[in-house]
C-alpha cells in the first residue's frame, strides 16, 4: 500500500507565503497600465533645436556695404573685411544682391578696435627629479623639478558698431555692438598673427550673417514614460510623424493628471516638426498647435512646472515669429520663391544626376506601383541627395496617396544628414547642403 503524505504549513510559512503573494499582487498592479503617469524616476530626455528666427528679414536685399574704421587698421585687413562680409551674406541668402547704386538696405559696420598681438609668457611644469639635468636647481617641496616651458599667447580683439538701414524709410531695421575676443596659448605651432585677423574677420561675417538668416540652438527636454515610453522613443529618434500616430490613437486617460502627460508629447511633435520646417507660416502653425497641447497639458497638471517651461518656450518663439511674419510672406508670395524652388531642384539633379536625386513624387511613384518599404527605405539611403516638401500640404499629399507615418519619417530622416537619436547634440553646419536647405531653403547652392 501506498504511502500518503500530507504537507501542513505552520503557521509561520504561512504567514510568509501569503506576504510573497500579496507583493507579487503589488508588483502587478503597478507594472498595470492603470499605474499614474509620470516622468519617472531615471528620466527620458532628448534635445529639440529651436529654430530661431532672424533678427531681420528684408524682402529686398539689394545691399551696399559701409565700412567706417575708427581704429588705425591694416587696408589688406579692411579689404579682407568688406570681401569676406559680401560674400557671406551673399552665401548665406538669396535675397541679398551687392550694389553701389539705389541700394534697398544699407549696412554699416564702424569698427573701432581691430587688433591681434603676441606675447611670450613662461610656465612650469612638474617633472620627476630624476629625469631633469643636474643643472637645474629648483625644487618642489616633494623633490620633483619643476621645468620651464614657454607658451606664445595669441590674442585679439574686434568691435564693430552694426547697423542695418531701409533706405526707402530712413528706419534703422537692426543695430547692435558686436565684439570678439580670441586668446590661446600655444607650446608649438602658434598660428600666425595675420591668421589670427582672418579667424576674427571670418567670424564677424558668419556673426553679422546669422542676424539675417535663422539660427539654432539646443535645449534638452523630458519626455514621459509608463504608457508612453514607446512614443517618447520615437520622439528621441525624430519620428515626429509616427509618435503622433501612435499618441493619438491611444484613448484620452481617465484622470486629467495622467492625459496631462500625453499632451504634452502631442506638444513636443510639433515642436520637433515646427523646427524641421523651412517656410513660415508650416513653422508658425506647428508652434501654434503645440503651444495648444502644452496650454492643454498646463490646465490639466497645473504642479508640473516642464509643462509651464515648455509653454513659455513656444511663446517666446511665436512672438518673434509674428514679428517678421508681413516681411516673410512678402517674400514667400513672391515669383522669386517659385524661381527659387525650380532653380534649387534644378541645380541638385545637375550635379548628382536624375538617378540620383528623389522628392515627393518619387516616393508617390513608388507607393502607387507596389514597392515595398523596406526597399524605399533602402532608396532613401543610397541616392545622393533629396528634397522633400514636408510641410502640412506636402504631407498631407503625401498621406492621401497612401505614404505611411513611418515612411514620411524616414524621408525626414534622410533629409537630415546625420544620425539622429535625440541624445546626441546635432551640429547644423555639419550637414550635407541639400539638408541644410530642408531646413532654410533660402540659402544658396554653392
Amino acid at each position: 500500500m501506498k504511502n500518503r503524505y500530507k504537507i501542513r504549513l505552520t503557521a509561520p510559512i504561512h504567514l510568509a507565503l501569503c506576504g510573497f503573494l500579496l507583493a507579487v499582487c503589488v508588483l502587478a498592479f503597478q507594472a498595470s497600465p492603470t499605474a499614474a503617469q509620470s516622468f519617472g524616476a531615471r528620466k527620458m530626455k532628448m534635445y529639440l533645436y529651436p529654430k530661431q528666427p532672424p533678427k531681420v528679414f528684408p524682402p529686398k536685399a539689394r545691399f551696399l556695404l559701409q565700412l567706417q574704421p575708427q581704429a588705425l587698421i591694416n587696408q589688406r585687413n579692411l579689404h579682407q573685411l568688406q570681401e569676406r562680409l559680401i560674400k557671406t551674406l551673399v552665401g548665406y541668402d538669396l535675397r541679398f544682391n551687392p550694389v553701389f547704386t539705389k541700394p534697398d538696405i544699407i549696412i554699416t559696420c564702424v569698427i573701432p578696435e581691430l587688433n591681434a598681438f603676441s606675447t611670450y609668457e613662461t610656465h612650469y611644469t612638474l617633472e620627476p627629479a630624476g629625469e631633469m639635468s643636474g643643472d637645474l636647481d629648483i625644487k618642489s617641496p616633494m623633490g620633483s623639478t619643476l621645468q620651464p616651458y614657454t607658451l606664445t599667447i595669441l590674442e585679439g580683439h574686434l568691435t564693430v558698431r552694426y547697423s542695418a538701414q531701409e533706405v526707402a524709410t530712413g528706419k534703422t531695421l537692426d543695430a547692435d555692438t558686436l565684439t570678439l575676443d580670441f586668446k590661446q596659448g600655444y607650446e608649438r605651432n602658434a598660428p600666425k598673427i595675420h591668421d589670427l585677423y582672418d579667424l576674427l574677420i571670418q567670424k564677424l561675417a558668419h556673426l553679422i550673417a546669422a542676424r539675417f538668416v535663422p539660427d539654432f540652438n539646443s535645449i534638452e527636454v523630458v519626455l514621459p514614460k509608463e504608457r508612453l515610453k514607446h512614443a517618447s522613443e520615437l520622439l528621441q529618434k525624430g519620428c515626429w510623424n509616427s509618435a503622433i500616430e501612435e499618441l493619438t490613437a491611444l484613448a484620452p486617460m481617465a484622470k486629467f493628471a495622467d492625459e496631462s502627460y500625453r499632451l504634452y508629447a502631442l506638444g513636443i511633435a510639433h515642436e520637433g516638426l515646427a523646427y524641421e520646417t523651412p517656410y513660415l507660416n508650416p513653422t508658425k502653425e506647428y508652434l501654434e498647435n503645440a503651444l495648444a497641447y502644452y496650454d492643454n497639458a498646463k490646465r490639466n497638471n497645473a504642479a508640473e512646472t516642464v509643462f509651464l517651461q515648455a509653454a513659455a518656450r513656444v511663446t517666446k518663439l511665436l512672438d518673434e515669429y509674428r514679428r517678421l511674419e508681413p516681411f516673410i510672406k512678402a517674400f514667400e508670395k513672391s515669383e522669386r520663391q517659385k524661381d527659387l524652388e525650380a532653380s534649387l531642384i534644378n541645380k541638385i539633379q545637375t550635379r548628382c544626376g536624375k538617378d540620383g536625386f528623389i522628392n515627393n513624387n518619387t516616393i508617390i511613384s513608388m507607393v502607387r506601383h507596389g514597392v515595398a518599404e523596406k526597399i524605399i527605405a533602402r532608396h532613401l539611403a543610397a541616392v545622393q541627395s533629396r528634397y522633400f516638401d514636408l510641410s502640412p500640404s506636402g504631407m498631407a499629399a503625401l498621406t492621401k496617396a497612401g505614404v505611411k507615418a513611418n515612411l514620411i519619417d524616414a524621408m525626414r530622416e534622410s533629409m537630415r544628414g546625420l544620425p539622429y537619436d535625440g541624445k546626441r547634440l546635432r551640429q547644423w553646419n555639419q550637414l550635407p547642403l541639400d539638408s541644410i536647405l530642408a531646413v532654410y531653403p533660402y540659402l544658396l547652392i554653392r
